[in-house]
């Protein structure tokens, strides 16, 4: 890991457009403690890829129905698992 909680500064001065959670050598990490809604999952992906250099995969803390319907819901859209080998996978 190369660094985490990385804060991207906006447009407007003082104010914070989104956050990295994890940097490793091939990949962004966003963590989720708990479901959200797909919707806000992909805009803060959007927010952050012009950003970055690598590619992003959001990790999603929890194995229940509704961490399950959050990654069905984002789909395609983003690469986004609540598995941790599939992570583990994903960002080597």
């Amino acid at each position: 890991m190369e660094n985490r909680k990385i804060e991207i500064a906006g447009e407007v001065p003082g104010k914070i457009l989104a956050e990295i959670d994890v940097i490793t050598k091939n990949a962004v990490v966003q963590y989720k403690d708990g479901p959200r809604s797909a919707f806000a999952i992909i805009t803060q992906v959007r927010k952050i890829e012009r950003f970055v250099d690598r590619p992003i995969v959001v990790f999603i803390k929890d194995t229940s129905k509704a961490g399950m319907r959050t990654v069905r819901s984002v789909g395609g859209k983003v690469s986004v698992t609540n598995d941790f080998d599939l992570l583990v996978s994903m960002i080597k």
